[in-house]
């Protein structure tokens, strides 16, 4: 669910067993909010308790849908696990950790840039 705050918060089970309904979910969520382009919406994931690779891939996803609306994603309580995950995936800059609230925080896009100045999330 996207609340009034513009946070994205996922569901307990992030992994191969219920994907992809899981994913099509959020995206479906994600398409229907009324966040503007250039919008910042935090990904909420304090309540994943079980995540592997699939999960991984459906964040990026997630991301790459959020970047051709022109919206931004941030992450909020990582688990432990997905840091190691997108560490050994080569993924780790694409999920930098960022502060408690998207108003709060105004840290740098950790989305790197393409020559043609547009956002690249990579393929997993």
């Amino acid at each position: 669910m996207i609340d009034a705050e513009q946070v994205l918060k996922l569901p307990a089970l992030w992994d191969l067993t219920v994907m992809p309904k899981a994913l099509e979910e959020m995206l479906s969520l994600l398409d229907r909010s009324s966040v503007g382009a250039g919008a910042d919406i935090v990904v909420d994931l304090g309540a994943v308790e079980r995540f592997d690779s699939a999960g991984l891939a459906a964040l990026l996803e997630l991301q790459r849908r959020a970047s051709a609306s022109g919206s931004k994603l941030r992450w909020q309580a990582m688990p432990k696990n997905l840091h190691e995950l997108a560490r050994v995936y080569g993924l780790s800059q694409w999920f930098a950790e960022t502060g408690q609230a998207p108003s709060s925080n105004h840290l740098e896009s950790w989305a790197q840039q393409s020559p043609s100045g547009t956002s690249q999330v990579p393929a997993l």
